[in-house]
């Protein structure tokens, strides 16, 4: 699994693009904060959204195009965020991405995948969790 560093790449990539949570719940401030210029009042709610990070020019060129082999570089610590961090960080973030990686893998050696003819996907953001709708592929088995 170590060896397969593009697949590594093709599944940060989709995170990144379209992260398992696009934000997290909101908190409520418990006090009046000052974050660089911003006052932020007590009783505030406040809230990370991993997808603007995800699609931030600031941090990524091109945000919005699916491009795997700008991993070959390093990116910011904080730009990629789809399991969160710290604390509160998933639990299962490991096993995760070894099941991506594993299923991905095996569906690539089994199958050539195609999208069918005049088929156009739809945003799959709603909300807390990102859910595809009618996703269409064309799957013809490898030959041996």
């Amino acid at each position: 699994l170590d060896n397969l560093v593009y697949i590594d790449h093709v599944i940060k990539e989709a995170m990144r693009m379209h992260p398992p949570i696009p934000a997290l719940p909101p908190r409520t401030i418990t006090q009046d904060l000052v974050y660089k210029d911003h006052h932020i009042a007590k009783g505030s709610l406040l809230s990370i959204n991993f997808f603007n990070i995800h699609h931030h020019t600031g941090y990524w060129n091109d945000p919005f195009k699916f491009d795997p082999d700008r991993w070959y570089k390093k990116q910011h610590r904080f730009a990629y965020l789809p399991f969160s961090l710290g604390p509160r960080m998933c639990l299962g973030n490991i096993f995760s991405l070894i099941e991506q990686k594993l299923f991905l893998a095996s569906f690539i050696k089994n199958f050539v995948i195609q999208p069918p003819k005049n088929h156009v996907l739809s945003d799959t953001t709603s909300g807390t969790l990102n859910t595809p709708q009618n996703v269409w592929l064309s799957l013809q088995p490898r030959q041996s």
